[in-house]
């Protein structure tokens, strides 16, 4: 099974004069950092966001399935130019997810990543629901109306690191 693995901390330099250099530090990016007493807090912190943002891409992973069942369901009326590249796009994110989690930036970028499938996602929900609104065919609107509201749910463990 595939599992989203960030490990990358900063030990604490005893060295130095600065009380927050003498603490474990955790970089989430975006400036944003988590410090620690000991390498024991650190590791347990770092399984639980990792088992937070494993949760989150399978959950997307599940949204993005619904969002290209639809796709394909109207994909005779629809500008087929954007959503393979969006398709791309969702599919590169994952697999850069998954793989570089482990990089000496993975911390940050799979955040990034993860939030990038997410606006990917909203862009189709709304490309499907304008459609559909357009076509008349309201049941797959309220379908996508929900979906974007599980993404929306989503968005904010993803926008504010340190939760």
């Amino acid at each position: 099974m595939k599992r989203i693995k960030i490990d990358k901390f900063k030990s604490p330099d005893k060295r130095s004069h600065r009380t927050k250099d003498k603490l474990y530090q955790v970089y989430l990016g975006n400036g944003e950092r988590e410090y620690f007493t000991s390498e024991k807090q650190v590791k347990e912190y770092l399984s639980h966001i990792n088992q937070q943002l494993t949760d989150i891409s399978f959950e997307l992973n599940e949204i993005y399935i619904e969002v290209f069942r639809h796709y394909r369901q109207c994909y005779f009326h629809v500008d087929t130019k954007r959503f393979p590249v969006i398709i791309a796009g969702i599919e590169k994110a994952f697999y850069l997810a998954f793989t570089r989690a482990g990089f000496d930036n993975g911390n940050y970028f799979v955040y990034v990543h993860l939030k990038n499938i997410a606006d990917a996602l909203l862009q189709m929900c709304r490309i499907i629901m304008r459609l559909n609104q357009e076509k008349k065919y309201y049941p797959t609107v309220q379908i996508m109306k929900s979906l974007v509201k599980r993404i929306n749910n989503i968005l904010p463990d993803l926008e504010n690191y340190n939760n």
